[in-house]
């Protein structure tokens, strides 16, 4: 990415140059950049969250660290009908337990608003998650928004 100067630089540092992040220090987990960033440049709600006696925010846990980390990979299932989506789920899921153990994906479903009927890959998704990969997947959320899920996959 671009930012203003135009330099180029990867999104990590683009995303502290635009909201404003202090700059990196040596040994600063992503998670705690991450959670700097969301509390004092992205939120829509702005809730500082109160500092710890050393000066720095303090370490995302649980959900909030799930859904904030960058994902190894993703995967984007708009536009595919439940059966291509259960095999693409089920490949992917397959592949990345292998490959990213212990590291979080992401995957995208859509909130279902362009169906016919109800939406069908949220449910579909949570249930490849629960029943067929429940031994493989360490914890999941749903992200801010919705229409697409965060999986922290066994190490």
């Amino acid at each position: 990415e671009t930012v203003p100067g135009g330099c180029h630089l990867p999104s990590r540092i683009c995303l502290r140059a635009r909201h404003g992040a202090p700059p990196p220090t040596r040994g600063v987990p992503d998670a705690t950049i991450a959670a700097r960033i969301i509390v004092e440049g992205v939120s829509k709600r702005r809730r500082k969250v109160p500092e710890v006696v050393d000066g720095t925010t303090p370490r995302l846990s649980g959900t909030a660290l799930l859904i904030s980390e960058v994902p190894e990979a993703k995967l984007d299932l708009h536009e595919l009908s439940a059966r291509e989506a259960e095999v693409r789920v089920c490949q992917f899921l397959e592949r990345h337990v292998r490959v990213s153990g212990g590291r979080v994906v992401h995957i995208i479903t859509g909130k279902g608003t362009h169906s016919d009927g109800p939406p069908v890959l949220p449910g579909l998704v949570d249930r490849l998650v629960r029943e067929e990969f429940s031994h493989d997947v360490v914890e999941h959320a749903g992200l801010v928004g919705g229409g697409a899920i965060a999986l922290r996959l066994r190490g």
